[in-house]
């Protein structure tokens, strides 16, 4: 499975299941609780499948690191938290649970697609506090490309409400597209271990993340 299609998961469950939009006032009586529940069966389901023996707690997932791989043992995690993000919103993540999701967002957009799509999906809204996290991590490289990534925006800060980033990045766009091209270059090019410093940023704050 590929990183785009982990990332995408929950919300092709959502659109299948029919989650999306059953807030809505339709003046009848809702369906959401039997719709979220077969949607928590279905992404536990899938989970078990992906990650049979890994534990559904923060402990369990993370007492994996040197059983299995890296990257599968932070897949893991990050398809557990955007579960929880999905069932119960983003509000409900915690600190630190938001910090992973921030970053690692911000690296598989960026290595699938390059900054500019990273800028223009959702996961940039996010964007500040993937690099104030990134800094925490001592990912002084990664840092390094994300600054200049970020340079073109006012202020090189991109806006967090989605729908005021696309306008900046209407206004941007075509100056900024020469250096995010370089900056995509430079970031499939790091060699730092970015799931290693996730992971070992995780177990230091494991009591903080909450899984479903």
């Amino acid at each position: 499975m590929t990183k785009n299609t982990l990332r995408n998961l929950v919300t092709v469950f959502a659109i299948s299941l029919g989650v999306c939009g059953f807030a809505a006032d339709t003046g009848k009586k809702s369906k959401k609780p039997d719709a979220a529940e077969k949607y928590a069966q279905e992404m536990e389901k899938e989970y078990q499948k992906l990650f049979r023996g890994f534990g559904k707690t923060a402990e369990e997932i993370l007492s994996q690191v040197g059983r299995a791989k890296t990257a599968k043992v932070l897949d893991a995690l990050l398809y557990r938290i955007r579960m929880k993000t999905e069932l119960k919103g983003p509000d409900a993540l915690t600190a630190t649970e938001r910090r992973i999701r921030a970053v690692m967002g911000l690296a598989e957009e960026v290595k699938d697609e390059g900054f500019k799509d990273y800028f223009i999906g959702e996961s940039a809204d996010d964007a500040q506090l993937a690099l104030t996290t990134l800094k925490e991590l001592g990912a002084t490289g990664t840092v390094a490309v994300v600054q200049k990534a970020l340079a073109p925006f006012e202020n090189a800060t991109p806006p967090a409400d989605y729908s005021e980033r696309q306008g900046a990045l209407d206004k941007i766009e075509k100056k900024a597209q020469p250096i995010w091209a370089k900056c995509d270059k430079e970031f499939r090019a790091l060699k730092e271990d970015l799931s290693k410093l996730v992971l070992e940023y995780a177990q230091k704050k494991k009591e903080d993340i909450r899984l479903p």
